[in-house]
């Protein structure tokens, strides 16, 4: 029924924990695909260890890389689903069972994420969790992928084997650091896409982890991502506009842009794409105008305006004036994020 794809490259630390929540999953008809990526630490002595027939071990002699990888699993898979799992973090019991049992039931959608429990390993204080939503429906995904918000976590999907081998799709090289971001978009143009609300993988953050030893290089490729595919929507759309949208939705989180979005146009660039959607209808116009404004509120945090706080204050209520219940969650969260930058600095 399912194929699980997990890389690995020395990941001695935290893979043996990786491997056994999945081998305790109540859904058990899977085979699991683990690649080592040419690992010079004890990662091979570890995958040997376990002797669970369900485990297909590769060795790679070399380091590869991750897409190098996931391909190479992409290949071998040979069920009917696909599963992505990373080697430091932790799949509960249920995750596999509540996917498969999702998209056996819509057969329309062609891939099924969750959302995640964060969790940081303390110094003297054990470990640290936090809950992370992730958007459900697929009109919301939709608007997520092409603004360049929260959309699909890597480690917690499964997908359809046919979708993407009758169409070819693959992590390209060209894409490094956000291969994921690109799968998305091609996937996303099959069928629809979904997150059970539910968070079914605790999602380890470290500062080794690709997505924070990369970061910048993943905003650079977010935002050729993002002009590709706000070009497709809007073939007319004019640069100094697409320019524009970038530095809506496009931010590096503790780096200041060197320029400046005055409010005005940032409140005309809002408008604009929202006159485009009524005549596009690309968009679900409730989750597009939801999450612009959250953009305009996020970007008083990363921009430098006159009256600080005070512009803060105004786009939060903007915000709130379109999705109350949301807005507050999303400003606890961004006064967490942007406090925890401040202190990482000092």
């Amino acid at each position: 029924m399912l194929s699980v794809i997990l890389p690995a490259y020395n990941a001695q630390e935290t893979l043996s924990r990786a491997i056994e929540s999945l081998l305790v999953q109540t859904f058990a008809d899977f085979e699991l695909i683990v690649i080592n990526d040419g690992s010079t630490d004890g990662t091979r002595d570890i995958i040997q260890q376990f002797k669970d027939p369900r485990i297909k071990a590769v060795h790679l002699a070399e380091n590869g890389g991750l897409i190098n990888a996931l391909n190479l699993g992409l290949t071998m898979a040979e069920r009917r689903y696909i599963a992505r799992m990373d080697a430091d973090d932790i799949s509960l019991p249920s995750r596999f069972a509540e996917q498969v049992a999702f998209l056996d039931a819509h057969l329309d959608y062609v891939a099924c994420g969750t959302s995640i429990i964060n969790f940081t390993e303390m110094l003297g204080n054990g470990v640290r969790e936090s809950y992370m939503r992730y958007p459900t429906s697929d009109e919301e995904i939709r608007v997520a992928l092409h603004f360049f918000e929260r959309n699909i976590c890597h480690p917690t999907v499964m997908f359809r084997s046919a979708a993407i081998k009758e169409n070819g799709i693959r992590y390209r090289k060209e894409y490094l650091h956000a291969e994921d971001y690109q799968f998305w978009i091609e996937l996303s143009k099959l069928g629809k896409l979904y997150n059970l609300p539910k968070g079914l993988v605790k999602y380890y953050r470290h500062n080794e982890q690709i997505s924070a030893k990369y970061y910048s290089d993943q905003i650079a490729i977010s935002k050729q991502i993002v002009r590709k595919v706000i070009r497709e929507v809007w073939p007319t759309i004019k640069d100094d506009l697409l320019s524009a949208v970038i530095s809506l939705c496009v931010h590096q989180q503790g780096v200041h842009p060197n320029c400046h979005f005055p409010l005005k146009e940032l409140d005309y660039t809002i408008e604009t794409i929202l006159l485009m959607n009524q005549e596009t209808r690309h968009f679900d116009g409730r989750h597009l105008k939801r999450l612009l404004y959250f953009k305009r509120f996020r970007c008083s945090f990363y921009y430098f305006y006159r009256f600080n706080y005070l512009t803060k204050l105004c786009c939060f209520i903007r915000f709130f004036s379109v999705e109350p219940k949301r807005a507050v969650g999303d400003l606890i969260m961004q006064v967490r994020v942007f406090y925890i930058n401040r202190i990482n600095k000092w």
